[in-house]
C-alpha cells in the first residue's frame, strides 16, 4: 500500500502545475501600513513532455521487458536446477531480471524528469508509472549476491510477478510508438 501511496504522489506532482508562491511582504523599518509587498520573481515554465518522448522511453525499453517476460517460465524450470545447463540459465535468467529491474528505474527517472504529459497521456503514464514501481523498487541486484539464496529467489519473483501487467500496460503504447 505504500508502494500506491508513493505512486500517486509521483503522479501528483506530474500532473500538478508550478504556482507562484504568494507574494511576501519584504520587512522594512517604515511602520507596517507603508511597507510595500513586492511579487516574488516568476517560476520558469514547467517543462512538458511530448508524446514522441515519452514514447521513446517506453520504446527503447520495450523488446527487453516483453522478451524477460515471455521467458518466465523457462526462467522458472531452469531454477529448478536438474543439470549444470540449467543453472547456467537460471544465472542468465537472473540477471535479465536485474536489467529488467534497472530499465525499469531508468526509464521511470526519465519520464518523470520530462514533467508533465500530454493530456491524452496522462492515465496511460500513471499506469506505467504504477506497473514500472515493483520492477522498480526490487532489490534484485543486491539480493542476488548469492543466486542461490532465498532473498533473491523473493527478488526475482516479485519481478516475475510485476512484468506480465508492465507488458499489459506496454501494449497502451502501441499508437504512440513509430515502427522503423
Amino acid at each position: 500500500m505504500k508502494q500506491h501511496a508513493t505512486l500517486l504522489a509521483i503522479a501528483a506532482l506530474l500532473l500538478s502545475g508550478c504556482t507562484s508562491p504568494s507574494a511576501q511582504a519584504k520587512p522594512t523599518h517604515q511602520p507596517v501600513d507603508q511597507q510595500t509587498v513586492k511579487p516574488t520573481p516568476p517560476h520558469s515554465p514547467r517543462l512538458a513532455a511530448s508524446a514522441d518522448q515519452l514514447a521513446g522511453i517506453i520504446s527503447e525499453n520495450e523488446k527487453a521487458w516483453r522478451g524477460y517476460e515471455a521467458n518466465i517460465d523457462s526462467c522458472n524450470k531452469a531454477a529448478e536446477g536438474l543439470t549444470p545447463d540449467n543453472y547456467i540459465q537460471a544465472m542468465g535468467c537472473i540477471k535479465n531480471a536485474q536489467d529488467a529491474a534497472n530499465r525499469a528505474r531508468s526509464a521511470t527517472s526519465a519520464i518523470v524528469a520530462l514533467g508533465s504529459p500530454p493530456p491524452e497521456l496522462t492515465a496511460l503514464v500513471t499506469e506505467t508509472l504504477n506497473a514500472l514501481a515493483p520492477l522498480s523498487k526490487s532489490n534484485a541486484a543486491a539480493s542476488c549476491q548469492d543466486a542461490t539464496s532465498d532473498p533473491c529467489a523473493k527478488a526475482v519473483d516479485q519481478i516475475d510477478e510485476a512484468a506480465s501487467t508492465l507488458v499489459e500496460v506496454l501494449d497502451g503504447w502501441a499508437p504512440y510508438i513509430q515502427t522503423n
